[in-house]
């Protein structure tokens, strides 16, 4: 009896021990426990000290004695089968049964609703197995993965368990160990210490064989192997989901989610004002709405935060208690200014700096180069990888065979870091042409770049510029965009790499002794000034990159072949440039880049810039104001193949331009035909059946252009994205541009002929274009003719196109009296916006109530336009919402 009381206890011991690791006590052990409670109740001790008083004494009862032995014998059998069965139990407690959803806290969710909702869809298909969600750290990934890791609970009979982990990987790669001992309690299956991380995956593979499973990766920051983990991939097969959540784009496409990707963007305006407020005590919040001082305080520190979630909530508790104006003021000057004096920044920071820290030196020093810009605004990618190249901070990941990195190869190298840099989230793509830098983001890189190396007064709206002795020390300065009207005398700045001036309109002139100190200036942006002439320039013995577009200089310095190291020079758009010094260009034998595009100084002659001489030059922007000079630069190979940007401007005697022509420019992506008096006819055919790289076309100011013809389905414009045609009297229609299949932004104004843009004749459901016309054959060779007919007879009659205007998004229509219609009502899938000015007979719009225009945000006109305008019924109500009157 001693030993079973032992064993119960010995066994109770070990129970104890297990139930502090939340275990729960295995059936067998609960019935055998219940079984010696109820033995010891009924203790045989008593049966056996009974028997032995029968026998001492010699009772008569013979038969009572018998069975007091038989009971006291089947208790001690008993009492020797409980104990020997309590020593044999083996399992002593199991894990409990799991939860379906281990629920996880939320916040309020504002603005979330619409990203929620995308998250859902995919989740519900059933070919999405794996999902992405990226996006700005603080941006509230966590805060969408607890929301719907709750709302998960409605699928329980769809799975049988939703595993929601917060991986944040280390510097190399993620605690596999920590993982995979996570996984394993949600599983209730026990790992035991000692084992390999191989041998503990293949553990929870088991495990995992028959169980659906929804997991969320939160914070996930590289890339890793599920399998190595122990964590099958999701599909089809096994009915399982897997949802990640990272700080970078690529790390969502290298585990699978290229299919399904989500960025999560900042709040909207309403959506973050509401989130701002929700951290302010009642009484902030009713000062600012009774007080205009403060309130205009308070929403500068609300729009410093750039509806980023993580600064609204920590610079909102900030400023929850601020009472005074002054106090407001004060947070506000110093979310400007010195942001990290703000409680809680420093944290925030820190949270944020994690994707900063994980980039190497090159790309740390690129991204740093991106806080000289404005906090408002975007930055022009081509712009800032001419920076880049000049300051030297790219190389090419590979050299070609001949050697040397043309401007291409560092250019594309460029375009790759701000790939990287979008997919880290430190830069935000606004398009194809341009990024933004969050506001906060940029505040964190000023917060990390050392303060007596870069003098950032950029958009501030400055009217002086910092004194001379402020500039000394400084290796890169940016006074862009400001209304400075003049700079100091001679800053003495012989560290200064980069100076950034650009966009002060009313800037007129530099002193003459401006540049002496500068020796070691590579970058200099002295673009959209008023400047009329550069001053002494011969101290810029570095200078690479030289940008003078949209000024007013008239001359180029005869000194200007001083700059042997210049490799960039733009004077694109310069309206008054009208000399430049003979020899003066082909002596900078290291330019690669050379931009006279729309430049009041034009070619008469290909001999006039010895452009020829530049060996190494990869780019081209010319203004030709000749035919034969477009005849013979067509042939001039080299130059012809660098030849990017081209203008053609005042070329007399020039009827028709066949674009096949140019078919040696085979790099040209920006061709701008104006005040050609006597071009009649602009023919895209390209007699090879190959696309050219022209992305944009201008037709401007001219009188007698009739028509574009663009016939064969293999045209030289199908990869235009921007087409703007001004002041050509006699176009009638301009139905070709359903044809341009990557058309992005279409303009035309002043064409006083047009009164219809495309001219439709309804065979089914399908747009015709006008036929072949016996004035063509003087325009195509015999064959040429037969190939479009034969097309033609292939497709049913004249030529059509079934998805005209698939990438729209811009329409801009001015000045066109004789407007009657845009198109008939179709699809515009990626149309955004749309401007009507001074079309007075433009009675109706491409839109009807079931037509697809989702991201359509604006339409512009004057009210009594939008007021006369004739709709379906029911349609005007749909659109409403988007009309803004200018």
């Amino acid at each position: 009896m001693d030993n079973l009381r032992a064993t119960e206890k010995d066994l109770n011991a070990k129970l104890q021990s297990l139930l502090v690791g939340q275990k729960v006590p295995s059936a067998k052990v609960t019935l055998w426990q219940e079984r010696v409670a109820i033995l010891l109740q009924q203790s045989p001790r008593e049966d056996y000290e009974n028997l032995g008083r029968c026998l001492c004494r010699c009772t008569p009862n013979l038969l009572h004695r018998y069975r007091l032995g038989k009971k006291v014998s089947r208790k001690l059998q008993q009492v020797i089968g409980l104990d020997k069965e309590g020593n044999d139990l083996s399992l002593v407690a199991n894990d409990p049964q799991q939860p379906f959803i281990v629920e996880r806290p939320t916040k309020p969710t504002f603005g979330m609703d619409s990203v929620l909702e995308r998250l859902w869809t995919y989740f519900d298909k059933e070919d999405n197995s794996i999902i992405g969600i990226w996006g700005l750290g603080g941006v509230g990934k966590t805060t969408l993965l607890n929301e719907f890791n709750n709302a998960l609970e409605k699928k329980r009979a769809d799975y049988h368990v939703v595993i929601n982990i917060e991986v944040s990987n280390s510097e190399t790669l993620l605690n596999v160990v920590d993982i995979q001992q996570m996984i394993a309690d949600r599983l209730g299956v026990p790992l035991k210490d000692n084992d390999s991380e191989i041998l503990r995956a293949k553990v929870l593979l088991r495990a995992f064989k028959e169980t659906k499973f929804v997991l969320l990766l939160d914070d996930v920051r590289n890339e890793f192997s599920l399998e190595d983990v122990g964590i099958p991939t999701p599909g089809r097969e096994n009915h399982c989901k897997l949802i990640i959540a990272s700080r970078s784009e690529d790390v969502c496409i290298k585990m699978g989610a290229h299919q399904c990707l989500i960025e999560m963007q900042c709040l909207e305006k309403e959506a973050a004002w509401e989130m701002f407020c929700s951290n302010l005590t009642r009484r902030a919040k009713r000062e600012i709405d009774e007080n205009n001082a403060i309130r205009e305080h308070a929403m500068a520190i609300f729009r410093s935060c750039g509806g980023l979630p993580l600064a609204l909530n920590v610079v909102g508790r900030a400023v929850a208690g601020s009472k005074d104006p002054r106090e407001w003021r004060r947070a506000a000057k110093a979310m400007k200014a010195y942001p990290s004096r703000i409680p809680g920044v420093d944290d925030m920071f820190a949270k944020l700096k994690y994707s900063y820290d994980r980039l190497d030196g090159a790309l740390q020093k690129c991204f740093l180069y991106c806080t000289l810009f404005p906090d408002y605004g975007s930055i022009k990618k081509d712009q800032l990888v001419d920076y880049w190249i000049a300051e030297g901070l790219i190389a090419p990941a590979t050299l070609p065979d001949e050697g040397r990195p043309t401007h291409h190869d560092l250019s594309d190298e460029g375009y790759s870091i701000i790939g990287q840099l979008i997919c880290k989230s430190l830069l935000q793509s606004r398009d194809m042409e341009k990024v933004k830098m969050h506001r906060i983001i940029r505040r964190l890189g000023r917060e990390l770049v050392d303060p007596g190396r870069f003098l950032v007064q950029a958009g501030q709206g400055l009217e002086e510029a910092p004194e001379a002795e402020d500039w000394r020390g400084f290796t890169r300065i940016s006074l862009m965009s400001n209304d400075l009207k003049e700079l100091p005398v001679s800053p003495n700045c012989g560290n200064l790499l980069t100076l950034l001036i650009q966009h002060n309109p009313n800037l007129e002139k530099l002193s003459p002794r401006f540049f002496k100190y500068m020796s070691s200036l590579r970058v200099l942006d002295l673009s959209y000034t008023a400047i009329t002439k550069l001053p002494e320039i011969d101290a810029l013995v570095n200078l690479e990159y030289l940008n003078l577009c949209y000024t007013r200089i008239t001359a180029l310095p005869k000194r200007l072949w001083v700059l042997k190291q210049l490799r960039h020079l733009n004077l694109s758009k310069t309206s008054a440039l009208k000399e430049i010094p003979n020899g003066t260009i082909s002596k900078l034998n290291k330019l690669r880049v050379v931009n006279l595009y729309r430049s009041n100084y034009g070619i008469w002659e290909v001999e006039d810039l010895n452009l020829d001489e530049l060996r190494e030059l990869d780019i081209l922007g010319i203004t030709i104001y000749s035919e034969a000079v477009l005849r013979k630069l067509k042939r001039t190979d080299p130059l012809a193949k660098s030849t990017h940007l081209l203008s053609l401007k005042y070329c007399e005697r020039m009827e028709s331009i066949l674009l096949s022509d140019l078919k040696h420019m085979e790099h040209l992506e920006e061709l701008h035909v104006d005040s050609c008096n006597e071009l009649k006819d602009l023919i895209p055919e390209n007699n090879e059946r190959k696309a050219s790289c022209l992305k944009e076309l201008t037709l401007a100011n001219l009188p007698n252009l009739e028509k574009v013809l663009v016939r064969s389905v293999r045209h030289h414009l199908q990869n235009l994205c921007k087409l703007s045609i001004h002041w050509c009297p006699k176009l009638e229609e301009v139905t070709w541009v359903l044809h341009l299949e990557s058309l992005e932004r279409l303009i035309i104004s002043d064409c006083h002929g047009i009164a219809n843009i495309v001219e439709e004749r309804i065979n089914g459901m399908q747009e015709m274009i006008p036929t072949l016309t016996s004035g063509d054959s003087e325009i195509y060779s015999g064959n040429e003719i037969n190939e479009i007919r034969a097309t033609e007879e292939l497709n049913g009659g004249p030529m059509h196109c079934k998805n005209g205007f698939s990438r729209l998004k811009t329409i801009i229509l001015k000045d066109l009296p004789k407007l009657e219609s845009i198109c008939h009502a179709r699809d515009f899938a990626c149309l955004e916006s749309i401007r009507v000015e001074a079309c007075p007979n433009l009675k109706g719009l491409p839109l009807v109530h079931n037509c697809k225009a989702e991201k359509l945000k604006q339409i512009c006109g004057s009210r009594d336009w939008w007021n006369n305008l004739v709709w379906e019924e029911n349609t005007k109500a749909i659109f409403s919402a988007h009309f803004t009157p200018i």
